[in-house]
């Protein structure tokens, strides 16, 4: 019997592309598959009732299950509810403007069974049809590039072994962005490494406005962030000189440009003064990014 794999949708304000998930799901060429869709917009809202009758076209179908929250939580708690729900021996997110192509779960149960040291592996990734990973993703812990943001690791281009992401409690809850990182730094501090299917397999949407927080937000986050893993970043910071400047550097960066697009110009100025000695070059690489990306 070929093992089972356990794909969670969590889905919030009907952006629209929850069917074509779903049908992306269903098409796939391995077929042991289950669909928990996780529904966060709280029981009885427009939204949810909306959602609720879309899932009338699947209720006769077993792979499905549906899920709604009584409240509206965010992506994480969302996530972790359908972990807790999930059979499956692999674990598998897919956000609801987001697809897979038809060989993506079988390609990556292929992998981590031929390659049991791994327990995640991730594949690349497209927008718009353009390729929006690197040419060949890195594999192994990734801690230091993720930290720098040097990595593609997008959620839904991941799939993992059950007993790992049980082993590491899922998602934390209270990040509202930045989850799959800090998902994926304690999954790396736990010992475990990734591994990786050079192929363009998860197109991403692009209808994700909504979810895009104001600049003073932003720094919080990255606060947030940047203050939970602290202890961990200098411990790689004793080993690699210079390490942590460049982490709060670049992530910083981002935030610059935040406020710069909010045009709070003296916030940014603020920012620019006290985080770009720090590293110059990691300072403004979410800028050139940022204008790579719009051309």
């Amino acid at each position: 019997m070929s093992p089972l794999v356990s794909v969670i949708i969590p889905t919030y304000k009907n952006r629209g592309g929850l069917v074509s998930s779903i049908e992306s799901v269903l098409t796939q060429t391995l077929s042991d598959v289950e669909i928990i869709v996780v529904d966060d917009n709280g029981l009885g809202s427009t939204e949810q009732l909306s959602t609720a009758s879309i899932m009338q076209k699947y209720v006769s179908n077993p792979k499905i299950v549906y899920i709604p929250h009584e409240i509206n939580k965010n992506g994480a708690a969302a996530r972790n509810t359908g972990i807790k729900a999930a059979n499956g021996d692999y674990i598998a997110f897919l956000d609801d403007d987001d697809c897979f192509l038809p060989e993506k779960l079988e390609r990556q149960v292929a992998f981590l069974h031929d390659n049991p040291r791994y327990s995640c592996v991730y594949c690349q990734a497209t927008r718009g049809g353009k390729l929006c990973s690197a040419k060949t993703l890195a594999t192994g812990n990734l801690s230091k590039e993720l930290l720098l943001g040097q990595t593609c690791l997008y959620t839904p281009t991941l799939m993992f072994t059950r007993q790992s992401i049980m082993s590491i409690n899922g998602f934390d809850e209270n990040f509202r962005r930045h989850q799959d990182y800090e998902l994926m730094l304690r999954f790396f501090r736990k010992g475990y490494i990734i591994g990786a299917v050079n192929l363009p397999l998860t197109e991403i949407g692009c209808n994700q406005g909504e979810n895009i927080p104001d600049c003073y937000k932003i720094e919080q986050l990255k606060e947030q962030f940047l203050g939970k893993f602290e202890p961990f970043i200098s411990d790689i910071d004793n080993d690699v000189k210079g390490f942590k400047k460049k982490v709060y550097a670049h992530h910083y960066g981002a935030v610059f440009i935040s406020y710069l697009k909010y045009r709070h110009f003296k916030d940014a100025f603020r920012i620019l003064r006290k985080h770009f000695k720090e590293s110059p070059r990691y300072f403004i690489m979410p800028l050139l990014r940022s204008i790579k990306n719009h051309i």
